[in-house]
């Protein structure tokens, strides 16, 4: 039976964890500057900037979600399972199902985080770049200031008030991020952002969960450098994976049962039917988020199976 204090414990603890290593941090910081000079990048066409600006970074954004979610999984999972943490966990007692929930939606919050300070980046700099031939530099400074104040602000308050700086930082950094991003909207040129990357965000972010739980077994089973590999194979099976059982299962009812038990990133990849159509409905973003939280289900049983086994049988 699931203990929600328990559940609650393990998230924070798990969510702690994650935005506290320092990869992490450093992979935010970067990957919100990275994110600016992909968008400042000079397109084929100005007829075709903002999709290209869009593609640029919103591929940018789900690499390096996917690439957090690796890290941050071997931080929270593989290396607590490793030392033993895990052993000590099931002895106060908890159970499989708690301990393992408690970290897969340590590691959705800390994928939030992440993503509410990328979200804020991609608005923000499609205002920058708006208009190729003549940046905003005044928004690019006020942009790459916001960036430097999160590690700044963490600085000051461990250098004065002896604080954590790695998990205050990661948690300054969104905020920061989403403060300088709502002073653009009432101040800047509003017009000029692109909210209806937004959708395309959102998606990506679901993707992102349905990476996670995906992972997780892989994570519970096996060391750091087998889970990095799984990572990437997971990764890229997701590109191919419908067109692979697109060609290879000739009936229908395998072909639906074996895409909604293996990840295909292109039911999330909208930004093509964003550039002809718009926008899409509630209903598909509702179906995807529905996909990703069935997935991470699906995977979540398997994670507490073997981990169960792996309690039976002992540490290996």
């Amino acid at each position: 039976m699931l203990n929600l204090k328990q559940i609650k414990a393990v998230t924070f603890n798990s969510a702690k964890n994650a935005a506290s290593d320092p990869f992490y941090l450093v992979l935010q910081i970067g990957s919100l500057l990275t994110m600016l000079v992909l968008a400042c990048l000079p397109s084929l066409s100005e007829a075709s900037h903002v999709r290209f600006v869009r593609d640029q970074c919103l591929s940018f954004v789900f690499i390096a979600g996917c690439l957090g979610v690796v890290f941050s999984t071997i931080k929270t999972v593989t290396d607590d399972i490793q030392r033993g943490a895990g052993d000590i966990m099931m002895s106060r007692p908890i159970s499989p199902r708690t301990f393992l929930l408690g970290k897969l939606c340590g590691l959705f919050f800390s994928q939030s985080l992440f993503f509410i300070s990328l979200t804020s980046a991609y608005i923000w700099v499609s205002e920058i770049v708006h208009y190729p031939a003549d940046l905003l530099y005044s928004s690019m400074a006020l942009y790459i200031i916001a960036v430097i104040a999160g590690p700044a602000i963490g600085a000051f308050r461990q250098a004065f008030f002896n604080k954590s700086f790695p998990f205050f930082t990661s948690l300054a950094i969104p905020a920061v991020m989403l403060f300088g991003l709502i002073i653009r909207i009432v101040f800047g040129y509003r017009g000029d952002m692109d909210f209806l990357g937004l959708q395309a965000l959102l998606l990506l972010f679901f993707a992102s969960l349905a990476f996670a739980g995906i992972l997780l077994p892989s994570a519970v089973r096996f060391d750091t450098p087998v889970v990095l590999l799984s990572g990437v194979l997971i990764f890229f099976l997701g590109l191919f994976s419908a067109y692979a059982i697109e060609s290879i299962i000739p009936y229908e009812k395998l072909k639906t049962l074996s895409l909604g038990t293996v990840p295909n990133w292109q039911n999330y990849w909208i930004l093509d039917h964003l550039a002809l159509k718009g926008k899409v409905t509630g209903t598909y973003i509702f179906s995807c988020l529905s996909q990703s939280l069935l997935l991470c289900g699906l995977y979540l049983c398997l994670a507490i199976s073997i981990f169960e086994k792996r309690e039976i049988n002992g540490s290996t």
